[in-house]
């Protein structure tokens, strides 16, 4: 755990990604260019929270932490990411990742994102005080629910009050009191959006099939990054017929396999 509350720039994808790496991520720049990306790391009393600002367009795949349900909401997007293969309409989802769960980002506009790892029996306890006994996401799965304004905006308001807090006064989180404060703030308005979605989220997301098509597709196009790979090839190393890859890939990212090459 840092010390304080950081917030970096970044010109290279590499360095990026592995300061911010959360579990098993990557991330794709998929437009040539310059790299430019922003993210402040605020250590809260059990937990790291990320506000990142992005202006490059990228993918995004990672399976989340053990022991964790992941959050992420992606804000402040002309069009918002596609989750998952699920477009994101309106008001951004509110995502949650069970551990082991795997997940996939595509965002071509510039945008920011919130983004914390919360240890399963410290949500617990959160929701137990409002009277909620089951998580809203198990091992393995996504769930993204879409909160009410009212929900949604102290949501927002209590990221943007960290991500000011992180730029501006970054010794704050030097206090044990002020993480504890701010952790329990954060966990409160997450529980509030899940209690006010009830048992309707908008959707509930088991293993992913085109998920670990899409995956096995990506390592064996990483081990080949030097050699020319053909579309058959490539649909004998993943173990699926031609049409299945078109329609992982035209679902998952948004582009044919070879679009992707």
């Amino acid at each position: 755990m840092i010390p304080q509350a950081l917030h970096l720039s970044f010109s290279d994808c590499e360095g990026f990604k592995d300061l911010v790496k959360h579990d098993d991520v990557e991330i794709t720049q998929v437009q040539p260019g310059r790299f430019a990306n922003s993210v402040s790391l605020i250590p809260l009393e059990h937990m790291m929270f990320r506000y990142g600002k992005k202006d490059t367009p990228w993918i995004s795949t990672g399976t989340a932490e053990p022991g964790h349900i992941s959050l992420l909401v992606d804000l402040n997007y002309r069009i918002l990411p596609t989750v998952n293969g699920l477009r994101q309409e309106g008001r951004p989802f509110v995502q949650l990742y069970g551990g082991g769960a795997e997940h996939c980002t595509v965002a071509h506009d510039p945008g920011e994102f919130a983004f914390v790892p919360i240890p399963i029996p410290i949500l617990e306890q959160a929701l137990q005080r409002l009277g909620i006994d089951v998580l809203p996401v198990s091992s393995g799965r996504m769930t993204a629910i879409h909160a009410d304004d009212e929900t949604f905006r102290q949501l927002n308001d209590t990221f943007q009050g960290l991500r000011t807090s992180a730029e501006n006064s970054p010794e704050l989180f030097l206090s044990q009191e002020v993480r504890r404060t701010v952790e329990r703030e954060l966990l409160t308005r997450l529980a509030l959006v899940i209690e006010r979605a009830g048992s309707t989220p908008v959707y509930s997301q088991p293993r992913n099939v085109r998920m670990s098509v899409l995956r096995k597709a990506r390592e064996f196009l990483d081990a080949k990054a030097h050699t020319p790979v053909y579309l058959a090839e490539l649909c004998g190393a993943v173990g699926v017929p031609e049409r299945t890859l078109r329609d992982t890939f035209q679902t998952m990212l948004g582009v044919s396999p070879l679009k992707y090459l």
